[in-house]
């Protein structure tokens, strides 16, 4: 294989890259496709939260950004429950709870929209006692776990379903440095037809993977 060259790095997250390409060639990796597509993914995230964090895309943006959909939604959903306007304010400690709910959801590979239709729809309905329910009520771990497990095969399926979508992404990312790396035009089509073959669905993401790393072999 190749032995690509990665650039001395500049602060702790690149230097935590760093480290990890360091061992590769010591420990073999480089000689197991499956696990060096992985390497190549955690690189990705890597680059992609130096340059978010140097062009300042502050992570906050989107924390609020979230939790503004979510008070949203929320206050919709109470006032077509109940037929009035949720007015208490929102507070500092309100605004903690909400993030934590986001991050609890997102984590299980739900969102907000999933959690408070379930709520407003299903468990505020079966459960009269809690109704109608507060913003502080609704992102307390009570509510959010009762959610998670009635939901708990689901859960496991989108989460699954998100890992099976990154490596999906690394092995595309994989295809694509295969082909740039080729001047064997065989070769290049062989892998263009099964990206192709991928992308059409008419193969699934372990053919895709066991057949791309069977090409990358045969190749080296």
């Amino acid at each position: 294989m190749s032995k690509e060259k990665h650039p001395v790095p500049k602060g702790r997250e690149e230097h935590f890259m760093g480290i990890i390409w360091s061992m590769v060639e010591p420990f073999g990796i480089e000689d197991i496709s499956e696990v060096m597509d992985f390497v190549k993914l955690l690189d990705e995230s890597i680059a992609r939260h130096v340059m978010e964090r140097d062009n300042n895309v502050s992570p906050q943006k989107k924390v609020h950004t979230d939790r503004v959909k979510f008070i949203s939604i929320f206050k919709a959903r109470y006032l077509e429950f109940t037929d009035l306007e949720y007015r208490r304010p929102v507070t500092p400690a309100d605004g903690k709870l909400i993030h934590q709910a986001n991050k609890t959801l997102q984590d299980s590979g739900f969102n907000g929209d999933d959690y408070l239709k379930w709520t407003y729809t299903v468990f505020l309905k079966e459960n009269d006692k809690f109704a109608p329910g507060t913003l502080k009520q609704v992102c307390s771990e009570f509510f959010l776990h009762k959610f998670l497990y009635d939901h708990k095969e689901e859960r496991v399926a989108r989460q699954k379903a998100e890992l099976a979508k990154k490596e999906g992404h690394a092995l595309l990312n994989k295809a694509r440095e295969m082909i740039r790396s080729s001047s064997d035009q065989i070769f290049i089509e062989n892998v263009k037809n099964l990206v192709k073959q991928y992308s059409d669905r008419d193969i699934m993401l372990v053919q895709f993977r066991n057949e791309l790393n069977k090409l990358a072999k045969n190749s080296a």
